[in-house]
């Protein structure tokens, strides 16, 4: 599958390439699953263009990490332990801005990934990402690009100002409604409704 071909997270907002010149797109690995961190480095490894230069399973490695490596890019795990994947990513962006990092969830969260844009993340993506399209995003985020996962957007949203109150109380009009309608009905065939003599 060639870049031309990819079809996931629409591009945001250039940026300067962050790579140097000919060489190989540097990358870390944070998550505190090593069976995770495992199946992405046997991927990225297939890559000419990428080198695997650590990997972390927590906020203080993953600093410790980034500030002795200075990676083009970070796989960030969302779900890290406290203080968490986006707090993490904060601390590193502010001592290595031109670090690429990308975000990765296990679910859509739009409430997380507004939280990863503002802390600097350059992708927000979910877990189950094809490895082609995770090759695919790492160098356009090694080439200065911004991206994020649209299916974040597509999940239903609450019309303004409906709340799960005004929800129940529309309900439970309309169980009155009918229930008085039956009534109503009932005294209509009983007042029609002849003793016999």
């Amino acid at each position: 599958m060639s870049e031309m071909d990819y079809n996931g997270p629409e591009r945001r907002r250039g940026g300067p390439d962050r790579r140097a010149n000919g060489e190989r797109t540097r990358i870390l690995l944070v998550d505190d699953h090593p069976f995770f961190r495992v199946g992405m480095r046997n991927i990225l490894e297939k890559e000419p263009d990428f080198v695997i230069v650590g990997e972390a399973d927590d906020s203080r490695s993953a600093t410790d990490a980034a500030a002795e490596l200075s990676p083009d890019i970070i796989l960030m795990d969302l779900s890290l332990p406290p203080p968490g994947g986006i707090e993490t990513t904060s601390r590193i962006k502010r001592e290595l801005p031109s670090t690429g990092i990308i975000i990765l969830a296990v679910e859509e969260d739009e409430e997380a990934l507004f939280d990863a844009i503002r802390s600097g993340a350059a992708a927000f993506i979910l877990k189950d990402v094809g490895p082609d399209d995770l090759v695919t995003i790492i160098r356009r985020v090694s080439a200065g690009e911004y991206l994020i996962n649209d299916k974040v957007f597509r999940r239903p949203r609450s019309r303004p100002g409906c709340s799960r109150s005004s929800a129940s109380s529309r309900s439970t009009a309309r169980r009155r409604h009918r229930s008085s309608r039956r009534s109503r009905r009932a005294r209509s065939r009983s007042s029609t409704t002849s003793p016999r003599a």
